[in-house]
């Protein structure tokens, strides 16, 4: 039964801080506007660096890293809304900035 425990734990905090960056990037960051034609261009609007978007990535790992340090010493808390909601916020705070250093 523990090692069943363990995997739902690994799929929570795989999929629970990914789900706070998506979706703060499709409602908040993109205002759900997609350009399909700019997908396939490599050198679009969504390239990034070389296809992978780098603040996704640092805010999903954050999420990630929350959820394993909540559930390990706050276990009566639940780690799921928390590190959904810092997955997010890390990926608006990151954004943001990477904004602000480009407009400047």
């Amino acid at each position: 039964m523990g090692k069943y425990q363990n995997f739902l734990l690994l799929i929570g905090s795989v999929f629970a801080p990914l789900f706070g960056v998506v979706l703060a990037d499709h409602f908040i960051v993109r205002k759900r506007r997609i350009d399909a034609a700019a997908l396939a261009d490599v050198g679009g609007r969504y390239g990034y660096s070389g296809g992978w978007h780098v603040s996704a990535f640092i805010a999903w790992a954050i999420g990630i890293a929350a959820y394993h340090a909540i559930n390990q010493w706050l276990p009566n808390l639940g780690a799921t809304l928390p590190s959904l909601a810092l997955g997010a916020v890390g990926y608006l705070v990151l954004v943001s900035t990477r904004r602000a250093a480009l407009a400047s």
